[in-house]
């Protein structure tokens, strides 16, 4: 049975009596969602810690403190929406071509929306090397007149962990899941 997905993240929530904090863990083997007890969790069995960033009053955006570019100060938020490994900014997805060389690129249009994907055999994250990696350019979001670009991190890229979102202590835990033939 296939997992629901929205693009908003819960970042919170409270159970029973007791009143126990909750983290989400998405499991993609399993397609199973997780609510779990923050009291209960041995962290040190969750996989590689990655450092959140919630912002006060941006509802529904989480950012992770790490890149695939290894940019400063680049901070991709969590899209369960984006179908691809990840998305870049302009600017970064063609210092990425040039440092990381691509091994295919492919740009297309359609419906008034200019897609352009770069296929990498080997980009690093958070101190590991990740094999077969597609990452799209951003598209512009036009609001108030001024064209604005994201970068972040899609449902592809997630579903290669076991991912534990414990929001109250901001942090992000990927589980390694997949080999090479990602």
């Amino acid at each position: 049975m296939p997992i629901e997905w929205t693009t908003h993240v819960v970042a919170s929530q409270r159970s029973g009596s007791r009143g126990e904090i909750l983290e989400i863990q998405l499991d993609f083997e399993a397609a199973q969602v997780r609510f779990l007890s923050s009291q209960r969790i041995k962290r040190e069995s969750l996989g590689r810690p990655c450092p959140l960033t919630v912002p006060r009053g941006v509802a529904g955006y989480v950012y992770v403190r790490e890149n695939a570019t290894g940019s400063k100060g680049l901070r991709p938020l969590i899209d369960t929406g984006a179908l691809v490994d990840g998305l870049l900014d302009p600017q970064e997805f063609k210092l990425e071509l040039r440092t990381q060389r691509a091994a295919r690129t492919n740009q297309n249009s359609s419906m008034g929306f200019d897609r352009c994907s770069a296929f990498f055999p080997k980009v690093l994250f958070a101190g590991e090397t990740y094999t077969n990696v597609i990452l799209d350019r951003s598209p512009g979001l036009r609001v108030g007149g001024k064209t604005y670009h994201l970068n972040a991190i899609g449902l592809p890229f997630l579903a290669r962990h076991l991912v534990t979102l414990d929001f109250p202590n901001q942090v992000m835990y990927l589980q390694r899941r997949t080999t090479d033939h990602e």
